[in-house]
């Protein structure tokens, strides 16, 4: 069964520069929302990072070696369109395919921030929670760790 698919858009461009201020008020897709992710990953084990997008806890969009250059903050946009509203609660973004061999051999995901119709909810925010960000405190255990890094399978929850 193929429900909501025909309303879907899906694309990418690459994205440099800091973030803009947010918009005061939402701008919707008439009927619905775009949530476009700004993400770059650092290569390891000889491959990039992979992403799913996630709305209410399914999986809306699979990227495969998200690229981009994390170090000069060059993101690449990825969007996803659907016909109802998204609140920033209902959207994860999660990294996939953890690898580490060593501090030259780690691949990870950077996630800059979301965007919902005009509004940025950015990944080091005191709302958004992590179940994929290291720390020495207490390695990849969740919680709200106010870092744009997923070093561990997991995900950024993004609103509370």
């Amino acid at each position: 069964e193929n429900i909501g698919w025909a309303s879907e858009t899906l694309s990418w461009q690459v994205v440099a520069g800091p973030t803009a201020t947010p918009t005061p008020t939402p701008t919707p897709t008439p009927g619905g929302s775009t949530v476009k992710v700004y993400a770059a990953g650092q290569a390891g084990g000889g491959s990039y990072p992979n992403m799913d997008i996630l709305v209410n806890n399914v999986v809306v969009r699979t990227v495969t070696g998200v690229q981009g250059d994390y170090q000069s903050r060059s993101f690449i946009e990825y969007s996803y369109t659907q016909n109802t509203t998204i609140l920033a609660r209902d959207v994860k973004v999660r990294f996939t395919n953890d690898h580490y061999t060593g501090p030259w051999d780690d691949r990870n995901l950077m996630v800059d921030r979301i965007n919902i119709d005009g509004i940025d909810y950015q990944s080091e925010s005191s709302s958004t929670y992590s179940t994929g960000t290291w720390r020495a405190s207490d390695g990849c255990g969740p919680g709200y760790k106010q870092s744009e890094w997923l070093h561990c399978n997991g995900y950024l929850r993004f609103g509370q």
